[in-house]
């Protein structure tokens, strides 16, 4: 494999290691871990990767400026005696064949028995993390803020709503104005975007998390910061988060969240890209797609869209029906570059990341390019373990190895492959390679 940095290849066979925290300085308001703690954030298959590196020796700046924000957003000096440890560890373990993370799960914060002395654990997805490296503070200081709250509140803390702890971390964090912005980029919101809320008591997974930023925003329009700081301090006092709420907001439950619902689509307007409504229109040209003419409609909408827009955080979805277009249209050169534009980590957030990086390698496969499809679908297991195309990359991983002559490499990989997704479409060519 011509790729430099190991990867899948590397990682067969090998089980993921957990490991303790760094003890690298805290911040200046903080005492050191204890010293007993082994000096390392992570032990896996991309150890040896010069962009994990990178990320992991800018831990210890970026936790103390995470501690920093949490201190400073919601006044609440807290000073890390070692209770707080930081891990990272691999998504997929290939050993095994198992997603060790839920899907769309970038970082955890919960008790850890194996931690010894430490009661809480922050533990840090790393092919996450690979695939977005500038996201490593603002996601510290999201999980800090769940850390030091279980911290300060024990037991309690596990009681309150979903609601109250991801939209304090999204707030504490700054992430809701791009959560918010995201999901009303998202194809079942843009033509409806009060579809994102529902009745805050009921919430239970990460689609609820922009109306739990919003809980805060609309608190935030009723008190300002403050108040959300005074709502923070009365749940410290031991006061439920009922009772915090109705004495802070001045409104009882039903209140609060009728003035939410109100509330919202003022935040939408306020929150939204400027490039909202250009993209909703693009959007809706895609039932035609599967014509040559709704491609070319399509195609003209996107690259107006790319012309009028180009720092639209829709930009690189926009991108990505460009390509649809152009593939259907038979132009295959140019839909691999917006492709691979889609593909290139950074820029605004994109849903279709991991759709461009197969497609990428499809283009690869048909052009029997088999290095480059090997690395592109490498990409795939490497930063996106959670993908739809996972099965498809082990896959064509493994067969790419297999017409390259290194067959060797190849039959550990096809039989994983097999034993994981076994109905996959690829799954006779697999058995067919290995019957040679």
């Amino acid at each position: 494999m011509s790729s430099s940095r190991p990867g899948l290849l590397a990682s067969i066979g090998l089980s993921v290691v957990l490991c303790c925290p760094s003890a690298a300085p805290e911040p200046p308001h903080a005492a050191p871990p204890p010293a007993a703690e082994p000096d390392r954030l992570y032990a896996g298959r991309f150890e040896a990767d010069p962009r994990l590196r990178a990320i992991l020796d800018a831990v210890p700046q970026a936790r103390a400026r995470a501690f920093q924000a949490v201190n400073e957003r919601l006044a609440l000096p807290y000073q890390d005696k070692g209770a707080i440890l930081l891990r990272f560890r691999d998504s997929l373990d290939l050993s095994q064949r198992i997603l060790v993370r839920g899907p769309g799960e970038t970082f955890t914060t919960g008790a850890d028995p194996t931690a010894g002395s430490a009661r809480i654990v922050v533990t840090g997805m790393v092919e996450f993390l690979l695939a977005d490296p500038g996201s490593l503070e603002t996601e510290l200081t999201h999980e800090l803020t769940h850390a030091v709250l279980r911290e300060r509140m024990g037991a309690r803390y596990e009681g309150l709503p979903l609601w109250v702890r991801e939209g304090l971390a999204l707030w504490t964090a700054g992430q809701g104005p791009a959560r918010v912005r995201y999901f009303l980029g998202r194809t079942e919101f843009l033509e409806r975007p009060e579809g994102m809320l529902s009745n805050l008591a009921d919430q239970n997974g990460r689609a609820n998390y922009p109306e739990a930023f919003l809980a805060f925003d609309y608190l935030e329009a009723l008190r300002g910061e403050a108040g959300v700081r005074q709502f923070v301090a009365t749940l410290l006092s031991g006061k439920p988060w009922g009772g915090s709420l109705s004495e802070v907001s001045g409104q009882n439950w039903e209140a609060f969240q009728a003035g939410l619902r109100a509330h919202a689509p003022r935040a939408f307007a306020r929150l939204a890209d400027p490039g909202l409504p250009a993209y909703r229109a693009l959007v809706a040209l895609r039932t035609g797609l599967d014509t040559p003419e709704g491609a070319a409609a399509m195609l003209e909408a996107a690259r107006r869209f790319a012309e009028l827009q180009a720092d639209s955080c829709h930009s690189r979805s926009a991108r990505m029906w460009e390509g649809r277009a152009l593939l259907r249209l038979e132009r295959r050169a140019e839909a691999r570059n917006c492709f691979e534009r889609v593909a290139a980590a950074g820029g605004p957030f994109c849903d279709f990341e991991d759709d461009a990086i197969a497609e990428v390698g499809r283009l690869a496969v048909a052009e029997q390019d088999h290095e480059a499809a090997l690395r592109t679908f490498q990409r795939i297991v490497d930063e996106h373990p959670d993908s739809r195309h996972l099965g498809e990359a082990l896959y064509r991983c493994g067969l790419c190895l297999d017409r390259l002559g290194r067959r060797a490499e190849a039959r550990p990989l096809l039989l994983k492959a097999l034993a994981s997704f076994p109905k996959a479409a690829l799954a006779a060519e697999a058995r067919a390679a290995l019957g040679r």
